[in-house]
């Protein structure tokens, strides 16, 4: 299956993770995140909010929801299966783009990284921070991730090195 899903840059796609992989999200320089169906190729919801790239979009184990990550300072989470926003992740700066963010392996939380350093751990549901490095990394961190335990967060960054530790 080929798709064109938008007439600017696609950031990143990545699948569901239920046995079929029946759905795949996507993000893209339009400033919008998209579900789609993966055995028709037909959208399911387009997720509007970020006011720049949407760099990086996934779903929760259980499928439930999406996190995604802005150029324009935010990661946000929303429901799959109504389209609406749950939460807003605002503690990055506002000047500063967020690259990466995840859902830990039981969907409680989320990590986000940022072009400032800094990762960040928050409250799946209510938005709240619960954990903050500053800085973890002297340069802008590019991905960020939790171990299948849940209890150490991997980290990569344009100063050259890889990072391994617990966000306790």
């Amino acid at each position: 299956m080929t798709q064109k899903i938008t007439d600017d840059a696609v950031r990143y796609a990545a699948f569901s993770g239920d046995d079929e992989a029946s759905r795949f999200v996507a993000c893209s320089d339009d400033f919008s995140v998209q579900i789609w169906a993966s055995g028709t190729g037909k959208v399911a919801f387009i997720f509007e909010g970020h006011e720049e790239t949407v760099y990086r979009a996934r779903f929760s184990s259980d499928g439930r929801r999406v996190v995604s990550c802005s150029d324009d300072g935010t990661a946000k989470v929303w429901n799959t299966s109504n389209g609406n926003l749950v939460t807003e992740f605002s503690g990055h700066s506002r000047e500063n783009a967020v690259y990466c963010c995840n859902f830990s392996p039981d969907d409680l939380v989320v990590v986000s990284s940022s072009e400032d350093g800094t990762i960040r751990v928050w409250d799946s549901s209510s938005g709240v921070l619960k954990f903050s490095c500053e800085p973890a990394h002297d340069a802008s961190v590019l991905s960020c991730v939790f171990s299948p335990d849940n209890r150490r967060i991997a980290s990569a960054s344009e100063d050259c090195t890889l990072k391994v530790g617990s966000p306790r």
